[in-house]
């Protein structure tokens, strides 16, 4: 029903209403009786506390429409809604007008406030400040979930694309984690969450909203966040959690303190992901996770102090990455930004400084090129920057990498498996172990390449060959100008392999390199590992029984170690030295240590036990579950209970996913004296998922 047809019948209505009571008043007048005392009956009070929701939905669980609406006029289409008046109160616009707030409660700013943040859900194309917003938009609730509930029991009226809107402030409800769930909410398509409405007298977007708990959508359409912070209590609270087929795009969201911060998955459709403007930090796993099979764009984003900061896979599908704009990811326990591509990955903008790798960039699944331009790496633990290419082509422009005197350090390594060329262009790599470390299976060409002040060479070129046997034997290398000087080692080494050539051209500045100006070595080749001339101890095989606990003693005058196999196949390998009982046991979903982690699924655990020992010393432990039938495309983590992390209450640590050429991860980057590590991080491949470190606990397989 249009607003104008329902205002006519409105005023017919009180049109006959007002000459009934005059009739009625007249009447009682003619008896004598004073006016003030009508003895007819009276209408009664709607009751004190008429809450059109009985108990709490959650989730948008059932329950019946919290508006009966009339038809009128034999009309099938009620209005949008009509609000009873209680107290004066015009619950959201009953002259068929814009919704206006402040004349009801005012603004959500504070966690007293009753009415939590208002949301109201609006069809696409429309906004609540609207002038027919009360046709085409919800009444405002309470609550998310009383919105959940409205917007199911009324999915007649509202459905297709829409916008939550919420108030400028604190949403303040009662939820522990907000859940929207379009296998609940059918109806709906595309489906964005906007914050920081002022919809009282300027009826606009003027700030954000702040919650305090974390999100949960699970959708199969496009999803948007906009203008919303999630500032977040600690280690065992999730993040924000978005699955769905469609596209994923984030505008100014901010998530700090959550267990991981923002996920970001839709792998398993064609959809894009795009992330500006937004702030991922102080978070205990990743600040910033994408898993999708589209384009990823990321612009304008800071991912800081989190185990990882940005970890980008869209290695399923053909989708590019781009990295542009102001991109930071600092103070990182571990990878500043991680992205695995089979497309193309183009960096422009990023400052990567003080992690245990400032960015590694893998394209091996796929023919991507790789363009890292106008970036910073400084003060990096192992890598500033690590960029790895199958087939595709590696170009590296106008960079900067400082190792900050690090010993072992390497400012960038850049290595092509198959075949593509690399190019570094007015870049510099300096006050690291080896300044520049690249490895080419086709042309090299550095041009005008500063290394200064490394603590070995100041650059080092090797065709694939002479690094790991990779074909071809010998590549072409060309140095162009560039300076190298006062490095531990040569200003340059390069062993292009046996028939390889080295062209030197424009102006090269040497000074002070303690081994020399540079090495041309033609006589560096691979050499493969010997099989051993004497086979080496067999491995102890121990089948394991129901559901574990009995101890395992290894005789490492006998064995080489052990390996103990559960019946469902996940396995558990241990290297001599073995001086103590081993005990592996298996570990349900339903009996974990901790809360299960939001977002995920867990599949399978299993915990070990050396002694009482949580550092295993001198051996180390390989953990292998299996993937489950039916579940081989999708992506698998691990993840560990540190009874240490939170303050000692406990939290769910997710594992590192393994990379090229290392690195060993210290399992706490802030006290890594405590010797826990990640010796081998997750590696998915061949039907199972498997991690190697050297401390016992409980390790739990998780899928996305």
């Amino acid at each position: 029903m249009t607003g104008r047809r329902y205002m006519l019948n409105v005023a017919a209505i009180l049109v006959v209403i007002v000459l009934q009571l005059a009739l009625t008043v007249r009447a009682l007048a003619d008896d004598g009786l004073p006016p003030t005392e009508v003895a007819a009956e009276e209408t009664p009070l709607p009751p004190e506390d008429p809450a059109p929701f009985e108990k709490e939905i959650i989730d948008g669980g059932p329950t019946p429409a919290p508006f009966e609406k009339e038809v009128i006029d034999g009309d099938p289409t009620p209005a949008p809604f009509e609000k009873e008046v209680i107290d004066g109160d015009p619950g959201g616009g009953s002259d068929g007008g814009s919704f206006v707030l402040d004349d009801i409660n005012g603004p959500n700013t504070s966690a007293e406030d009753p009415d939590y943040g208002d949301p109201i859900w609006c069809p696409a194309g429309h906004l609540p400040s609207d002038a027919d917003a009360a046709d085409w938009c919800t009444p405002p609730h309470d609550t998310i979930s009383d919105l959940i509930s409205y917007l199911q029991a009324n999915s007649a009226t509202y459905n297709g694309d829409g916008t939550i809107y919420f108030l400028t402030g604190n949403y303040t409800g009662p939820e522990s984690t907000i859940i929207l769930d379009s296998g609940v909410l059918t109806e709906l398509g595309a489906l964005t969450l906007s914050g920081g409405w002022d919809l009282g007298g300027t009826n606009t977007n003027t700030g954000t909203t702040t919650f305090t708990v974390s999100l949960q959508v699970l959708w199969d359409a496009a999803v948007t966040l906009v203008d919303l912070i999630f500032d977040l209590p600690g280690v065992g609270t999730g993040g924000v959690f978005v699955n769905t087929t469609g596209d994923i795009t984030l505008d100014n969201v901010t998530v700090t303190g959550g267990a991981s911060g923002a996920e970001l998955v839709n792998y398993a459709g064609t959809g894009n992901v795009s992330v500006m403007n937004s702030v991922f930090s102080n978070n205990t796993n990743t600040g910033l996770l994408i898993y999708s099979s589209g384009n990823v764009t990321i612009a304008d984003v800071t991912a800081s102090g989190n185990n990882n900061g940005i970890l980008i896979d869209n290695s399923t599908g053909t989708g590019t990455v781009l990295l542009s704009g102001n991109v930071f990811a600092n103070d990182n326990g571990w990878t500043g930004v991680d992205i695995r591509s089979a497309g193309d990955v183009t960096v422009n903008g990023l400052t990567a400084d003080n992690n245990l790798v400032g960015a590694n960039i893998e394209t091996t699944s796929g023919a991507g090129n790789i363009f890292v331009s106008g970036s910073t790496f400084a003060g990096n633990d192992t890598y500033g920057l690590k960029a790895v290419s199958g087939e595709g082509n590696i170009s590296v422009t106008n960079v900067t990498a400082d190792g900050g005197g690090i010993a072992g350090s390497v400012g960038a390594f850049l290595k092509s498996y198959g075949g593509g060329t690399i190019t570094v262009t007015d870049s510099a790599f300096n006050n690291a172990g080896t300044g520049l470390f690249v490895v080419g299976t086709n042309d090299v060409v550095i041009n005008n390449v500063t290394a200064t002040g490394n603590l070995g060479d100041g650059m080092v070129v090797e065709s694939g060959w002479v690094f790991g046997c990779i074909l071809p034997e010998s590549i072409n290398v060309t140095v162009n100008g560039g300076t190298y000087t006062d490095n531990g080692g040569y200003g340059f080494a390069v062993y292009p392999g046996p028939a390889g050539t080295l062209t030197l051209s424009g102006t090269i500045t040497f000074l002070a390199n303690a081994e020399g100006d540079y090495l041309l070595d033609l006589t560096k080749i691979c050499k493969p590992p010997l099989p051993d001339e004497k086979p080496g101890k067999p491995w102890l095989t121990v089948n394991v029984t129901g559901k574990g606990d009995d101890p395992v003693s290894v005789d490492c005058e006998l064995y080489a170690g052990v390996i103990m196999i559960f019946p469902d196949g996940k396995r558990v390998k241990m290297e001599c030295p073995l001086d103590q009982e081993i005990v592996v046991s298996d570990v349900a979903p339903g009996a974990l240590p901790g809360a299960a982690p939001e977002g995920v699924t867990v599949l399978n655990g299993l915990k070990l036990t050396y002694d009482d020992l949580l550092l295993l010393g001198d051996t180390w432990a390989q953990i292998t579950f299996p993937v489950p039938e039916g579940m081989e495309n999708k992506k698998f983590s691990i993840m560990y209970w540190d009874a240490a992390a939170g303050g000692g209450k406990g939290a769910w640590i997710e594992m590192p996913l393994s990379q090229f050429a290392g690195p060993v991860f210290p399992l706490h980057p802030d006290t890594p004296e405590d010797g826990l590590k990640v010796l081998c991080g997750v590696c998915q491949g061949k039907g199972c998922v498997s991690l190697t470190v050297n401390f016992t606990g409980t390790f739990i397989l998780v899928a996305r």
